[in-house]
């Protein structure tokens, strides 16, 4: 039977293994993909085993690392050991929302024996204690020795650019991202507005299972940028936007990027499910673009926008941030007549690349303008005037 490790351990193993089998850079972000690609399509099968055949390692290396790890922690208690321990108890307790009170009365010691260990000041440390409170945390033993360094490798800054990003391409609220990943709404605004200075691994698992992002290839990887990865549909809007803007045809951005018009075609119409690496740095090198621009672009085509709701969602946003049209153009890099046409309420066909930059520019959505645009009106209450008395 295969034994189940946490995927915090699991991220601190194979860190180590690439340290002992001096695995390169590039080498260790494609067995990173490949990992999260065997994840996504064989999900019955336990990670671990996985990681067994994408890093050709065995079993007994994972259990000696395992054995390693737990000796540092009890045998060896100096310094370091001490700190390890006392992130681990801190984080997990905060994470928990519990008082030192309350977890020294979940253990059945004295408060002070937890406010000792948290401010490091404990001089020996038993194997039967600490299993205890792995117990009441409902974690591993190995997991006390890994989780702090593990939420130390989350950028904070990168998490939220990832996390707003992708929230906003499926059209989801803070609130239902918050209810989906069992969060509170002010934990989702302060991720996303980088006010956090260490975050949880397991609070960063949930959000990243309801968005679809792998969490191990965010970690494990430093250069792998998940808010760069981005679908054909993002692809195939970005090129047709990219022509609409420019006014040229298939044929001239095919001799622009030095690729055939049949493969123009082809992205364009979401044929091609995975495009090739050159191709992707040749349509980032023509249009002089970053894959993140890309990864931004909004799949929104099923969206209409009346008219009116675009002007009255424009016209608040306008008057409470005090900006005028020629700032609001400035800062959005949208033509000032096509703001004037908004404001006058002239129906007009948009480009989905005017939607993208007017929707990014006021931190919306689509879906957005619509339901403001829907919202009941409070109609004025008017009273009946009574008949004029006949004298």
């Amino acid at each position: 039977m295969t034994r189940e490790y946490s995927s915090e351990f699991l991220l601190s193993f194979m860190q180590y293994w690439r340290r002992q089998c001096m695995i390169a850079d590039d080498v260790y972000e494609q067995k990173i993909k490949l990992l999260e690609k065997r994840t996504k399509k064989i999900k019955n099968t336990p990670l671990v085993d996985i990681i067994y055949d994408v890093f050709e390692c065995e079993r007994d290396d994972i259990a000696f690392y395992r054995q390693d790890i737990i000796k540092e922690l009890t045998i060896n208690f100096n310094e370091k050991a001490k700190k390890t321990v006392a992130n681990f108890v801190v984080s997990k307790r905060l994470y928990n929302g519990w008082t030192q009170k309350d977890l020294a009365t979940a253990l059945g010691i004295s408060a002070s024996t937890i406010s000792e260990l948290e401010a490091q000041k404990r001089k020996t440390l038993s194997v039967e204690f600490l299993k205890s409170i792995c117990i009441v945390f409902k974690t591993n033993l190995e997991d006390v020795a890994v989780i702090s360094d593990v939420q130390k490798r989350i950028d904070t800054e990168r998490f939220a650019s990832l996390v707003r990003n992708k929230r906003k391409q499926r059209f989801m609220t803070q609130c239902e991202l918050a209810d989906r990943s069992n969060l509170a709404v002010s934990v989702i605004s302060s991720i996303e507005r980088n006010l956090y200075k260490e975050i949880h691994f397991q609070r960063a698992k949930r959000i990243c299972d309801v968005l679809g992002v792998s969490v191990l290839s965010f970690v494990a990887g430093r250069s792998v940028t998940l808010e760069d990865s981005f679908t054909k549909e993002q692809l195939s809007i970005f090129m047709k936007d990219y022509r609409s803007r420019k006014k040229i045809n298939q044929r001239s951005l095919a001799l622009k990027l030095g690729v055939s018009e049949g493969e123009i075609k082809a992205l364009e119409a979401c044929i091609i499910e995975t495009p090739a690496s050159s191709i992707i740095s040749k349509i980032c090198g023509g249009l002089k673009c970053k894959r993140s621009d890309i990864a931004a672009t909004m799949v929104f085509e099923h969206v209409r926008i009346p008219s009116t709701s675009m002007a009255t969602y424009f016209e608040k946003y306008l008057e409470e941030n005090k900006l005028t049209l020629t700032g609001f153009s400035r800062e959005s890099k949208v033509n000032k007549a096509t703001l004037r046409k908004i404001v006058d309420c002239v129906p007009t066909h948009f480009t989905m690349y005017t939607i993208h930059c007017l929707c990014r520019a006021m931190d919306c959505t689509p879906q957005d303008i619509v339901d403001f645009g829907n919202r009941p009106v409070k109609l004025p209450l008017i009273r009946r005037q009574k008949p004029p008395v006949l004298v």
